[in-house]
């Protein structure tokens, strides 16, 4: 008789059961198959879906369970599109579909977890990029979906991070540093600070010193801050090196000079008639208008430096 002792599905043998075995033996075909099935399939205890996947979609994509291993391509040329996760409830744990952006525009693709299902934390997730995609899995154990993130191999910023002439976008930057995604242009915040009187003696009138720039930057903001209570109010002049000093014809400040009145602090960021740009090669003169009380006030300008 043809019967084997499969442990696996693998195991079976489609010649089996020959034409010559008894009816009799017909039972242990199905136990043998009973046993195949449970050992090659341990957890089967819901629905499998075979990978597919769907016709291109440029509208509203609403995924359902039945999409489970689903490549979902979206061709977003038309404008922008939503893929709508389905809701959780009798979602089987480890449902997986595949998102891809087929299209080169600019429109992008945002997957939405359903209420308040989160994809790695966050609400929603986008695409950007032509044949970018997502991967992703439902996981019952956080009750949220977990998000892989595939990049294409076409150029996404033409300023950052190169490999094999394939370039991919950097994350946002922000603190000093600040950049928006993809970006290459770097804006860095400075302050330059200029300490003056020795702290001892009241602070006197006049030209306190000068301060070379070997960079471009935009004064944003100035700050004073005394070591006691007074008054103070202060001058900026610029000039390039060339023309070295500058003299109170090149005042930056016009009207509203920084300055303290019986007070330690101020503060201010309109700058009102203010020339706010500086040039590579310039350099700022620091001159005391008036004084009173103070024997040392710091005077800090907020700069953009920008490359």
């Amino acid at each position: 008789m043809g019967l084997e002792t499969p442990t696996w599905i693998n195991d079976l043998v489609t010649s089996n059961p020959t034409g010559s075995d008894g009816l009799s033996q017909g039972d242990n075909h199905l136990r043998n198959l009973k046993t195949a099935l449970k050992n090659t399939l341990p957890n089967a205890s819901k629905a499998f879906y075979f990978p597919g996947s769907m016709g291109s979609q440029v509208a509203t994509v609403n995924v359902v369970a039945a999409d489970m291993n689903k490549v979902i391509p979206v061709n977003a040329v038309g404008g922008a599109i939503t893929v709508n996760l389905p809701a959780n409830a009798g979602l089987p744990d480890g449902f997986q579909v595949w998102v891809i952006k087929t299209d080169s525009s600019v429109n992008a693709v945002t997957i939405d977890g359903n209420g308040a299902d989160t994809i790695n934390g966050q609400a929603t997730v986008g695409i950007t990029q032509q044949y970018q995609g997502w991967h992703l899995i439902w996981c019952t154990g956080i009750s949220g979906w977990v998000g892989f993130r595939a990049d294409s191999m076409s150029a996404v910023d033409g300023t950052s991070i190169s490999f094999n002439a394939n370039v991919l976008a950097r994350m946002a930057l922000t603190g000093a540093i600040a950049a928006s995604a993809g970006s290459g242009v770097t804006t860095q915040t400075i302050d330059m600070l200029a300490i003056l009187g020795d702290g001892i003696n009241v602070l006197t009138t006049g030209v306190k010193g000068y301060i070379p720039f070997d960079f471009a930057a935009t004064i944003v903001q100035w700050t004073l801050l005394a070591d006691i209570s007074g008054s103070v109010q202060l001058d900026i002049w610029k000039d390039t090196y060339a023309n070295y000093p500058p003299t109170v014809a090149d005042t930056i400040t016009a009207s509203a000079k920084p300055a303290i009145s019986a007070a330690t602090k101020n503060q201010s960021s309109t700058l009102t008639g203010w020339t706010t740009s500086i040039a590579a090669g310039d350099v700022l003169g620091i001159n005391v208008d008036s004084a009173a009380t103070l024997k040392q006030v710091t005077l800090g300008l907020k700069l953009t430096k920008t490359s």
